[in-house]
């Protein structure tokens, strides 16, 4: 009954003219988006996130749907996508290919709702589209499907949070919008469930709730209404959802959340930075990102800097166009431009206060390209359909293109860190990650020398020290361990030192896998035993009290290794803790027998 009376209204659109035309076109959206996609299958682990996300969902321990939803204290909440990940840690033991596939699947479905979405903004106007109810719409799915801009969230792993944020919203901008007409509380409350669901994902959402509140006031839109109660009773759903998500997240103790602090004060150092500095940056950021959404041209994994100057103009003048947006209220393809920026807003933050490893980001732009998507949809509507269709079918056969050979970049960390180090020449964690990269592949030399780089760019600190370490364990440098205590001593932010300690622990696991020399191998224990007592300190994952029971056991220290393989027993509850209890127990009667028991 509720399916049906989703239908009726037009929230689900299950029923159209040319039903079987219908299907074929959607038959055609999920074949070109597969068609397109289908590279990013076989593509390798990123090395930046996604192998330590693989890592931790392997050797985490079972934690609760109420630990898993109520943080309370937190830097990234997204419990929705940690919900989806551990679905790939049970179901299919977090194997690449597949974890890419469900990547992709989320955005066929995403290209379909969009596609649902167009239908119906289009077959409001009262011109030709209604002859032809599917072709404009099919068009700018595609638009949608293989926009360049799409690639980085597709294909990047942990980029699943904006694919999930994405679906989400546009259920509820669906069920909102196209059920205005006749619209119930209940119907509104599931909008704004979704909504949450959507907040679940990633913090982008909150701009949804925006949207909807501009669609009210919106002429030319379903949900308009001239009714100021009206407007509030629909919006009221909504707010009480954000108070749901606050609590859900922080538990009202705004102190604890790191994430809401660093969005505010800054991290990274960013605190010190002035507040006039700010602003400038931020219409820096704005600017850049309107040139980006419309020419998407160079792609590139680490954007670290920009064309300042023309981005300052360019963000000038898209806080004017913003401001006449909002003066004019009305019309959908203004609606649908200021979509866009409202769904930009957030990334702004991050651009200015040093939220992420790199201050901006192609995967922000994927849900407001679906504004601007519909905005494009709509602008073609109003010319002879002889002059822009062929033209249009042009830039996506281009975009169909770019898009493939973008995503075979991506399929390995080699062709892809190499394309980032060409565009970002002066990003130093760039070329350490391709240094590691050509250390993979055996390319020694090479490495080395983007090691050197990557520490010449560095200047001090963190990632000097970082560059340093790579490159005296490519070299078989006797101070290795001397300039790892360096980087431990030089990293002083808690959630940055436990990723580079992490990436690390990482490195030099596999050289250990991998070298023959008994020198060399001694040394690289000594610097994971570092590595790992420090992962203890800022780390509770008794894997890490595994790992250095089986450090210590290979460095001959057994009393240590004892140590700590009892503890692991007795705090972990997964796949190591059994052999972690033998060999505690088989090493307890080792070292009793010889009276070295503790």
């Amino acid at each position: 009954m509720v399916i049906g009376e989703f239908t009726k209204r037009g929230i689900i659109p299950l029923s159209f003219n040319h039903g079987m035309r219908k299907r074929y076109v959607v038959i055609l959206v999920i074949l070109v988006t597969l068609g397109i996609y289908y590279p990013s299958i076989f593509g390798e682990l990123s090395t930046v996130d996604d192998q330590l996300l693989v890592n931790s969902l392997i050797n985490q321990n079972s934690i609760g749907l109420k630990s898993l939803f109520l943080r309370h204290s937190c830097y990234y909440y997204r419990p929705i996508v940690n919900l989806t990940f551990r679905f790939d840690s049970r179901s299919f033991f977090c194997q690449p290919e597949l974890m890419h596939f469900v990547n992709i699947l989320i955005h066929m479905l995403n290209v379909l709702l969009f596609f649902f979405l167009c239908t119906l903004v289009l077959k409001e106007k009262k011109n030709r589209v209604q002859e032809d109810v599917f072709c404009l719409p099919l068009l700018t799915s595609l638009f949608f499907a293989i926009h360049p801009l799409t690639t980085e969230p597709v294909n990047w792993i942990s980029g699943r949070t904006d694919l999930l944020a994405c679906l989400f919203c546009l259920i509820s901008f669906s069920i909102f919008s196209f059920s205005s007409k006749k619209s119930r509380w209940w119907i509104d409350t599931i909008a704004a469930f979704f909504f949450l669901l959507g907040l679940l994902s990633k913090e982008v959402a909150i701009s949804l709730f925006a949207v909807v509140v501009f669609s009210t006031f919106w002429k030319g839109l379903p949900s308009y209404t001239k009714s100021l109660q009206q407007r509030v009773v629909r919006i009221i759903p909504f707010f009480i959802f954000t108070i749901v998500y606050v609590w859900m997240r922080t538990g009202f103790h705004f102190s604890r959340d790191s994430g809401i602090k660093s969005a505010i004060k800054g991290a990274h150092g960013a605190a010190q930075i002035p507040y006039w500095s700010k602003i400038g940056s931020l219409i820096k950021a704005l600017g850049f990102y309107a040139k980006k959404i419309i020419w998407p041209f160079p792609l590139n994994f680490a954007i670290v800097s920009i064309n300042r100057p023309l981005c300052f103009i360019l963000g000038i003048l898209t806080l004017v166009g913003v401001i006449y947006l909002l003066w004019k209220r009305e019309g959908k393809i203004r609606f649908f431009l200021l979509w866009s920026f409202l769904f930009i807003v957030p990334a702004l933050p991050v651009a200015i206060n040093r939220m992420a490893w790199t201050p901006l980001a192609e995967r922000y732009l994927y849900l407001p390209l679906i504004g601007f998507s519909i905005a494009v949809g709509l602008t073609i509507t109003r010319y002879p359909r002889q002059s822009v269709i062929i033209p249009f079918i042009l830039i996506l056969f281009g975009f169909g293109i770019v898009t493939t050979k973008r995503n075979i970049v991506w399929q390995r960390n080699l062709t892809l860190f190499a394309d980032t180090v060409k565009k970002s020449p002066n990003f130093a964690l760039a070329h350490n990650e391709y240094a590691s990269a050509l250390l993979r592949e055996g390319k020694i030399d090479e490495a080395r020398r983007e090691y050197e780089i990557a520490a010449k760019l560095s200047g001090k600190g963190s990632a000097k020290a970082l560059a340093a370490v790579n490159l005296a364990a490519v070299d078989n440098s006797t101070g290795v361990s001397e300039t790892l205590e360096e980087l431990i001593r030089s990293v002083k932010e808690k959630k940055l030192r436990l990723r580079l300690m992490r990436k690390l622990a990482r490195d030099i696991n596999r050289k250990i896998l991998k070298t023959d020399n008994e020198a060399e191998r001694n040394e690289l224990l000594r610097m994971s035993v570092l590595i790992f007592e420090e992962l203890r300190k800022l780390d509770k994952d008794p894997f890490i009290l595994y790992r250095l029971g089986q450090l210590y056991l290979a460095q001959g220290e057994k009393q240590k290794a004892q140590l700590y393989f009892g503890q692991a027993c007795k705090k972990s509850n997964d796949y190591y803790t059994e052999p972690a209890c033998k060999l505690y127990n088989k090493l307890s009667g080792e070292l009793a027998e010889s009276g070295q028991s503790r």
